[in-house]
This record gives structure tokens, C-alpha cells and sequence, in this order.
């Protein structure tokens, strides 16, 4: 996923003062310190896909399929329920035309 506006900082700042969420308090400083244009979010920051989920419905951002490596602008996606331990972050490649491994 790639997001790159302001809107990002600020959705992330809402999270960690609004709704008193240490995590984002924590991204918010991991970003921070980083000098790269371009920052992957370590899986420890879990949170930060529903941060990610709520910036992706506000329009902003992109994401790139990990199957085809197409990436999608969020009026591309279709919401989709996901619930039992499945995450809207997996992709079942049987589904999507692909290889299943």
C-alpha cells in the first residue's frame, strides 16, 4: 500500500491523541525517524490496517496486488466482508485466476 499526503500523518496523529491508541503514538515516531522517501510498516504495527482500511475509504492511497503486481487507486476496490480469522490484507489467488501454492 502506498500513501502519500499529509492526510496520512494526520490520520495516524487522529488515532494515537483522539482515540489514545499507543500504537499509533509508536508508527507515528517510527515514521519519523525514518529518512526514506518510501517506509514499509513492520508487521508489528498491526493497527496500522485499519489505519490503512480507513485512508484507502477516504480515497487516498494506492494498492498493489501481490499476485499480479497491478496496483489499484481506492476507486478501483470493492469492499469486501471479511470475518473467521481472515484478514482483507490476504488474497486467495484461486479466486483472483492465479497459482494456488
Amino acid at each position: 500500500m502506498s500513501f502519500l499526503s499529509p492526510l496520512t500523518i494526520e490520520t495516524i496523529d487522529h488515532y494515537a491523541t483522539e482515540n489514545n491508541i499507543e500504537e499509533a503514538a509508536q508508527l507515528l515516531d517510527f515514521i519519523a525517524e525514518s529518512s526514506d522517501d518510501s517506509i514499509n510498516i513492520p508487521d508489528e504495527y498491526g493497527h496500522f490496517n485499519y489505519i490503512a482500511l480507513d485512508l484507502l475509504s477516504k480515497n487516498q492511497g494506492s494498492v498493489t496486488c501481490k499476485t499480479c503486481n497491478k496496483t489499484y487507486q481506492p476507486d478501483q476496490l470493492e469492499p469486501t466482508i471479511v470475518g473467521h480469522g481472515k484478514s482483507p490484507f490476504s488474497i486467495n489467488s484461486k479466486e483472483k485466476g492465479g497459482n494456488a501454492y
